[in-house]
Order: structure tokens, then C-alpha cells, then sequence
């Protein structure tokens, strides 16, 4: 195994925490519906580690088995199906990003190579991203589509005793541009090529925020913060969210910008920093199971740790189309295995996308 990426080594690590949730509650906190298994692939051993939706009949979840060997899923509207990605079977698949069931990207990183595989709705093509000394794991990066010769992925950065600096590369349907943020970004999103925005701490451990408005890079004005592992996540220029973990334990804060200014909203956890999903309603989850509806948190159950599984989850999606469906992917453990068992999970929130 390529235990250098620490995946494995990591998966390990999650699975001393007790069961899936590991959140704690605030106190005003209310349930909500559960999360539930979709689909675990009993005979494989691995991992998904991201997941991509263009609407109810399609979605795809990537990852990796133990043995380094690619591990990839499509949803067609009725089932999960294990695919075939041509030329992948040796690369650990990190990431996945749609536009639509025709303009499908997944980025995979193999023995010092980084490859991306485009679907286009009948066949698969391998295009080859540059390459990098000392490259950052794919692990680490975030990609996003907006069609066939718009596709931008970012890296996480890392810094000198001088300066910071993180790659974040364009394909225009010809070739890969980088255009770097001069700090050591930990979120990425865009809406459009003249609207990517980044997140990042600086060595004192300040919150920072960056605007690319088609040709370069800015500063963005956000409340001051202090904080870890910042994400971003946004729907349009007047819902825009970061959030972080506080330097001591347990405590995030989210802000949520409506095209007017800033607003903070806390809540309370014990398992670390998550990425943002936006409900579409003006809301946003921290994480799988915290859910913030724009007046109240929801904390969201799950069943997982409940049956013969326990398990984590690595990335959820919003289903476009839908109201309030979503699909998380991670693993699994069976109850009866330890961490060279974990299979490959779905799980759903919500009415089933069809």
C-alpha cells in the first residue's frame, strides 16, 4: 500500500472514535431524520473518498481498495453499479466533479503520476495534468466543472519560513494553467470562471479569504477570525459560507455572507473540521450531521453504528433536482473485522433520488 498518503493509516485512526456521529449536540439542537445505508460493497475491501451528483439519475462515488487498486460507483437512477474506469485500475481515485451525466471528471493519483478521466457520457478519457515536483496528494484538493474546457481543481498549499502558496490549475480545453493563491488554502469553490473563491490560515493561525474574479486573485473581506482548517462553500454571490474549527478544542464557527454582510452562527462538535454543504434553502450543513435551516441546528442521526456496521463518511453531496436529497460516501467497518475490512459505503438522506 501507498501508506505514505496516510489513508489507511487514517481510516484506522476514525475508527477509534465511537461509532460514526462523534458530534456533540448544542443544547438547542433538535433531530432530524436519519442517514441511511444505501449501499455497502460487502466483497470489496475499501473506501469511497468523494462523491458527485448532476441530478435524480445520476451520481457517481470514487475512492480505493487496500490494495491500491481504484474504486469507483455510478447511480443511474435505480441502483449503485460498480464501473470501470479505463486506465485507472492503478490510480487511487481522490476526487470527482460533474457539470453533467455528459462532462464527468475524476482525479486519481497513482506512483508518482496524478491523472484526471473524463466521461462524456459514452466513453472515458484519460487526460493527463501536469507534472509536479513533490506533488500535494490529491487527497487534499478540490475540483470543480463547469463544462468540457472549464474545469479547475485546487490543491492544498504549504508553506516556507518566507511565504505560502497553493496551485490551483485550469483546463480550457486545450491545456492545465496554473494560477496560485500566494497562501496555504484549505477550501475551494467557485460558481463560475469569474467567481472561485479560497480559504486559508496564515501561520498565526488567522482565518483569510480569496476572490478570483476572472483574472487574478484578491483579498476578500471577512469578520476576523481565528482558526483551523477553514472551508467555503457558496450558491451565488449573496449566500456565501466559511467555516472552521476554533485553535482549542471543539468549538466551530461558521459565517454566512447574504450579499449584504456577515453573520455568525456557533455550534458545537468533538470530531474536528468538516466541509460545508449548502441545503439550497439558505441553509448549511457543517459536516454530515449538524444542519443549520436558517433559524435552528437539526442534528441528524444515523443508523450505521446502530446495525452490524460502523463506519465514516468522507464527502456528501446535494442531489440537484431534488428538494432535500443527499448522498455521503465513505466506509464501512463490519462489527466482526478491523480496518484491513472496511468496504465501501452510500448512504442517503432524504427521498431516495430517482
Amino acid at each position: 500500500m501507498r501508506l505514505g498518503r496516510g489513508k489507511w493509516r487514517a481510516a484506522a485512526a476514525l475508527l477509534t472514535v465511537a461509532g460514526v456521529a462523534g458530534l456533540a449536540a448544542s443544547a438547542s439542537a433538535s433531530t432530524a431524520t436519519q442517514w441511511r445505508v444505501s449501499n455497502v460493497w460487502g466483497s470489496a475491501k475499501g473506501r469511497f473518498e468523494s462523491v458527485a451528483a448532476t441530478g435524480p439519475a445520476s451520481a457517481w462515488a470514487v475512492g480505493s481498495l487496500s490494495n491500491d487498486q481504484s474504486m469507483a460507483a455510478h447511480w443511474n437512477g435505480r441502483a449503485w453499479q460498480t464501473a470501470h474506469i479505463p486506465g485507472a485500475s492503478d490510480f487511487d481515485l481522490d476526487q470527482v466533479a460533474a457539470s453533467s451525466a455528459s462532462n464527468v471528471w475524476i482525479f486519481g493519483q497513482g506512483i508518482g503520476v496524478m491523472n484526471a478521466f473524463r466521461f462524456d457520457g459514452s466513453h472515458w478519457h484519460t487526460m493527463a495534468l501536469p507534472a509536479l515536483s513533490n506533488p500535494p496528494s490529491l487527497q487534499d484538493s478540490k475540483a470543480v466543472a463547469f463544462g468540457p474546457n472549464d474545469v479547475w481543481i485546487a490543491m492544498w498549499g504549504s508553506c516556507t519560513a518566507h511565504s505560502c502558496s497553493s496551485q490551483v490549475w485550469h483546463w480550457n480545453g486545450t491545456t492545465w494553467t496554473n494560477h496560485p493563491v500566494s497562501a496555504a488554502i484549505t477550501g475551494f469553490t467557485g460558481i463560475s470562471d469569474n467567481d472561485l473563491r479560497a480559504v486559508a490560515t496564515t501561520s498565526g493561525k488567522s482565518v483569510t479569504a480569496y476572490r478570483w474574479n476572472g483574472s487574478h486573485w484578491s483579498g476578500m473581506s471577512i469578520p476576523k477570525s481565528t482558526g483551523l482548517t477553514p472551508s467555503i462553500a457558496m450558491d451565488s454571490d449573496s449566500d456565501v459560507w466559511i467555516d472552521f474549527n476554533h485553535t482549542s478544542c471543539c468549538s466551530v464557527t461558521a459565517l454566512h455572507y447574504n450579499g449584504h454582510g456577515w453573520k455568525t452562527i456557533s455550534s458545537q462538535w468533538t470530531n474536528g473540521p468538516a466541509a460545508l454543504t449548502l441545503d439550497g434553502h439558505g441553509g448549511v450543513w457543517l459536516g454530515s450531521f449538524f444542519h443549520w435551516t436558517g433559524s435552528s441546528w437539526q442534528r441528524l442521526q444515523d443508523n450505521l453504528d446502530s446495525g452490524s456496521y460502523s463506519g465514516d463518511y468522507n464527502q456528501m453531496v446535494k442531489v440537484p433536482g431534488t428538494s432535500a436529497s443527499y448522498w455521503n460516501v465513505g466506509y464501512a467497518l463490519p462489527n466482526q473485522g478491523g480496518v484491513a475490512n472496511i468496504r465501501p459505503l452510500v448512504a442517503v438522506f432524504g427521498q431516495t433520488p430517482s
